[in-house]
């Protein structure tokens, strides 16, 4: 299916002519084409939301009866964000695995197609880069003008959609090789993300936590495989390491000062990566002790007002059942 696509003229026309984009060396004016990626995820997300809110209430009920219709509507648009994330990571992470998998610098090799220039890149390649972009510009302007509720987390996600989009611009500006460590970058981004929002989406149309339990499990282990191991070891060390070599046979060079640039932005989505692991954590040991009053996924300001609320409203009951009983 991918090599026909890859080979279609009806494909490489529509791209033309409706993207912008073809074949060959990586242009500034490519990047118009970010635009339709955009619009084309801003409507799917909107498509979702209103699938989700008119089907998941009635999952929702039908899983946990005991569930208000005030706590339906705070958990629909994080169903229909984390929706929307699994839609997109699932697909990402698919065709990358089809479509690079079989190239000599795919993961864990990518340390042999370091040296690999070309001035040709394959229109592909250039669809999965806008697409890539598209989606974390789309998420960047629902982030910061579209999303009402805050997360303690905001600062941290903050940097990281810019983190990200710098990263994706500049290894596609630059070419290959800079490509190659920008694709491999969003596998292990991708491939990590479809158990987390799966894990997400699982928890709040209210599963029975032992299914919840082995998602959660899997998050994890998939986050410390993908984004601390894969990311540092396959692709961080082989940045850094490149770099080296580049300096000590031409000293600071161009290229030496873009690798450094690319390197210490990846390094600070690792960064960021070991700070979200503790949040996984931290969830499994809300499931694990049982503290179902709030979202055993989400550790945001909402949730700890709504266990504040929690335990102040269990107090008050406390105090009045107490003097009930002494009148």
């Amino acid at each position: 299916m991918i090599s026909y696509i890859e080979h279609s003229d009806v494909v490489t026309q529509t791209f033309k002519k409706y993207f912008f984009l073809s074949e060959g060396h990586p242009m500034i004016a490519d990047l118009i084409s970010i635009v339709p990626f955009i619009g084309f995820f801003l409507l799917l997300r909107s498509f979702i939301t209103n699938m989700i809110y008119v089907f998941a209430p009635g999952i929702m009920k039908h899983n946990n009866p005991t569930m208000t219709d005030h706590e339906i509507e705070e958990i629909k648009p994080r169903l229909a964000d984390q929706g929307v994330k699994l839609m997109f990571h699932l697909t990402a992470a698919l065709f990358a695995s089809q479509y690079f998998g079989q190239r000599e610098w795919w993961l864990p090799d990518l340390v042999k197609g370091k040296d690999t220039v070309t001035s040709h890149v394959n229109l592909l390649d250039k669809v999965f880069f806008m697409y890539q972009a598209g989606y974390h510009m789309q998420s960047l302007i629902h982030f910061f003008f579209l999303e009402t509720k805050r997360k303690a987390d905001d600062f941290v996600m903050g940097l990281h959609h810019v983190v990200t989009i710098m990263l994706i611009l500049g290894s596609y500006l630059a070419a290959a090789p800079y490509m190659q460590v920008g694709i491999c970058v969003f596998y292990v981004h991708d491939a990590s993300d479809v158990f987390v929002a799966t894990t997400k989406s699982l928890n709040y149309i209210q599963l029975p936590k032992p299914i919840l339990a082995v998602s959660l499990v899997s998050s994890i282990l998939g986050w410390i495989y993908f984004r601390i191991f894969s990311f540092a070891c396959h692709i961080i060390y082989v940045a850094a390491y490149t770099t080296k070599e580049i300096f000590d046979n031409d000293g600071w060079t161009l290229e030496v000062y873009v690798r450094i640039s690319m390197t210490t932005l990846m390094m600070c989505l690792w960064s960021m990566h070991v700070y979200w692991l503790k949040a996984l954590v931290i969830a499994s040991y809300r499931l694990a002790t049982k503290s179902s009053n709030y979202d055993a996924t989400d550790d945001d300001k909402a949730a700890m007002r709504q266990k504040s609320s929690f335990s102040n409203n269990s107090s008050a009951k406390t105090k009045r059942k107490e003097k009930s009983k002494i009148n």
